[in-house]
């Protein structure tokens, strides 16, 4: 017997067969072929990490690890679901099962499937739900989760490999590398852990992250790297979207996928802060779904509607810009999102939608051209989101948001983007915050200690500098708006008004109206700006390409 994970897989399942995912904890997909029943075996990770894709055509079954596999088979084409065109334009992400062609389906987490004898099915081995423990004190639970913190740092450091932490200088990555060097001191290792950084020039001199990224690695006496890029880091968006064979609309999957690629020459195996946000309540909007809960709501509807309106669009965009910290203003389109917000607090899916959608379905009726609303007129998002998430009110809302978005924002979008990127340079990213247990954990908590990470904070303390510990929430961030009048502009014009699916999908008044902005852009328009730019390349690589030579030039592809 060797030492292998791959042979404990192959054993469990033998001794347990498809309730073997039951006993495992970790990260996986995987697929068995059981001889003696002439059946197929596909399973996929409790949370998410490592992604699994199929083809069903009702009598045979392709599966990959990427979309791009799949496509390569004669069999399958290459069709657009516009069901799920319309998911990303309001997620950023496509969630669920569904992929942007309608023939290709994920394996949801914690899920597995046969197939056998020309059918599938499919069974959910695992599913998160929030138990209500009681409030058993803020100190049993700071002990108990710097316990459960080690432990799993620990466990996840198993390699016969060179290991790394990608460091940006927050509270999540800084507390994996301090307790990958308390479960060192415990051991008596005296290898140095090694760490690595990126920055973004002149960038630097507003954010100060890799000044913290810096300091932390001086703390922890680390091996740490640093690499730096500018506006021409964006021509590798080509090769970004190709290996996230989806269109995630994201800018920060740039630095990950080039971090990775330095970081290569020194490790194979990466430890990650991410999950610290998802399962601590790290967001800004779970304070502001907290605060609507409970100070807002209970206002009567008619009295809500027609005092809060008007006080929120007297409020300067500077002073909200300063309670907010997000990495762009929020603009005037920003404000009338938290007028929305508040306006319709009695609908938990309305107040939610209005705070994550970057295409809000009234924005759509305005931009999207009459052909396209009309193919889309039966998918209604808000009643979709509603059934599946916030049909239970004796469920608080704060921990519907948790299970909505740890079962889709944090595999669909934050894994996904994290294991492509790391991937596409054959680097394994391991991530110790979500640990099967950890998460768990965190859904017995209650919810007024999965506000600003607060409890994280207090297991931290001692170990983590006290300046990163107070220190505000700063996204890491991509600083596009900075960078937009040096090239990027004309990227995304150039991009963007020769793509077909956008001059599908969206007015031309809208598109002008959006890539001719001056001055920097604000959160919304971002936002939605990256979203065209990314489906717009992904639809020249995946749809109007040949995948089997994709075009990674991206002046090639324009």
């Amino acid at each position: 017997m060797s030492e292998t994970d791959t042979e404990v897989i192959v054993h469990a399942y033998e001794q347990y067969g498809s309730s073997c995912v039951n006993h495992f904890r970790g990260i996986f997909a995987f697929a068995i072929y059981d001889r003696n029943k002439k059946q197929l075996f596909l399973a996929r990770d409790h949370i998410g990490v490592k992604p699994l894709y199929y083809h069903y055509d009702g009598k045979d079954i392709i599966f990959a690890s990427e979309i791009k596999s799949i496509l390569l088979h004669p069999s399958v084409r290459r069709n657009i679901c516009k069901r799920v065109v319309n998911d990303y334009l309001s997620f950023r992400y496509i969630p669920g099962e569904d992929t942007l062609f309608d023939n290709i389906k994920k394996l949801c987490p914690g899920s597995y499937l046969t197939f056998h004898r020309g059918k599938i099915e499919i069974k959910k081995y695992y599913t998160l739900a929030v138990q209500d423990k009681g409030d058993l004190g803020e100190a049993h639970y700071v002990k108990k989760l710097r316990k459960m913190l080690l432990d799993s740092v620990d466990e996840q450091m198993m390699s016969d490999v060179p290991l790394g932490v990608y460091l940006s200088g927050g509270l999540d990555s800084t507390a994996v590398l301090a307790f990958m060097k308390k479960a060192r001191s415990l051991s008596d290792q005296e290898e140095q852990i090694k760490t690595f950084s990126i920055g973004f020039g002149d960038y630097e001199d507003h954010s100060g992250e890799m000044n913290h990224a810096r300091n932390a690695a001086e703390h922890f006496g680390t091996d740490h790297h640093e690499i730096f890029i500018g506006p021409e880091s964006v021509k590798t968006i080509p090769k970004v979207i190709w290996h996230l064979d989806e269109p995630i609309s994201d800018a920060t999957t740039i630095p990950t996928m080039l971090l990775s690629e330095f970081a290569r020459k020194w490790v194979v195996v990466n430890q990650s802060g991410e999950g610290g946000d998802e399962i601590f309540g790290g967001y800004v909007q779970y304070g502001m779904i907290n605060k609507l809960e409970r100070y807002v709501r209970p206002i009567p509807a008619m009295l809500r509607r027609g005092l809060f309106p008007p006080i929120i669009r007297t409020i300067p965009i500077a002073m909200l810009d300063k309670v907010f910290n997000y990495p762009s203003s929020l603009g005037v389109e920003g404000r009338e999102r938290l007028v929305e917000f508040v306006r319709d607090a009695e609908s938990r899916t309305k107040s939610y939608l209005n705070l994550i959608s970057v295409f809000s379905e009234a924005e759509k009726k305005c931009v999207l051209t009459e052909r396209w609303k009309q193919s889309i007129a039966k998918d209604d998002i808000s009643k979709k989101v509603g059934n599946r998430w916030f049909t239970d009110n004796r469920t608080c809302f704060l921990d519907q948001v948790f299970l909505r978005e740890n079962n889709t924002w944090l595999p669909d979008y934050i894994l996904t983007r994290l294991d492509k990127m790391t991937m596409a340079h054959s680097i394994e990213s391991r991530v110790p915050l979500l640990d099967i247990r950890l998460i768990e954990f965190s859904a017995t908590m209650p919810r007024h200690y999965k506000i600003d990470k607060l409890i994280l904070k207090k297991a931290a303390a001692g170990m983590v500098p006290k300046e990163i510990i107070q220190r505000k929430k700063h996204p890491f961030y991509i600083p596009i708006d900075s960078w937009f009048g040096k090239g990027i502009r004309d990227i995304a014009k150039q991009a963007i008004g020769s793509s077909k699916i956008v001059d599908t999908l969206f007015r031309k008044s809208y598109t002008k109206k959006l890539l001719n902005r001056r001055g920097s852009s604000n959160l919304v328009h971002s936002r939605q700006l990256w979203s065209l730019l990314t489906l717009s390349i992904w639809h020249k690589l995946y749809i109007e390409n040949d995948v089997k030579k994709p075009i990674l030039d991206l002046d090639r592809l324009l």
